[in-house]
């Protein structure tokens, strides 16, 4: 299977995220992105992890609340390399928010 078979396959949302409008002052973007498709060409052999990557990353450009915790977590420090963080981010991220309620309407 050849690198874009691999993308075909794997990374469903693959031109969304390429192709997403970034903000020229918004570095921490660029560089996900920019990770995002090192990672899927250079890794084609873990195909788990491109797939996980291909969800996170389109977590990140389409849920407001994920990308601004992103955005907030890069810009304190709190992380450092992209590629060990994210995962865990995203599982950090998904556990919060599960705790956070954001409005409750009983019938």
């Amino acid at each position: 299977m050849n690198n874009i078979e691999l993308i075909l396959n794997c990374c469903k949302h693959y031109d969304e995220i390429v192709n997403y409008s970034i903000d020229d002052s918004d570095f921490i973007s660029k560089d996900l992105i920019s990770y995002y498709k090192e990672y899927v060409f250079f890794n084609y052999d873990d195909k788990k992890k491109i797939r996980l990557l291909d969800k996170i990353m389109y977590e990140y450009i389409r849920n407001k609340e994920f990308y601004s915790y992103i955005q907030d977590k890069l810009n304190t420090g709190e992380i450092l390399p992209i590629d060990s963080d994210i995962n865990k981010i995203y599982k950090e991220f998904k556990v919060n928010s599960i705790r956070v309620i954001n409005s409750c309407k009983w019938i």
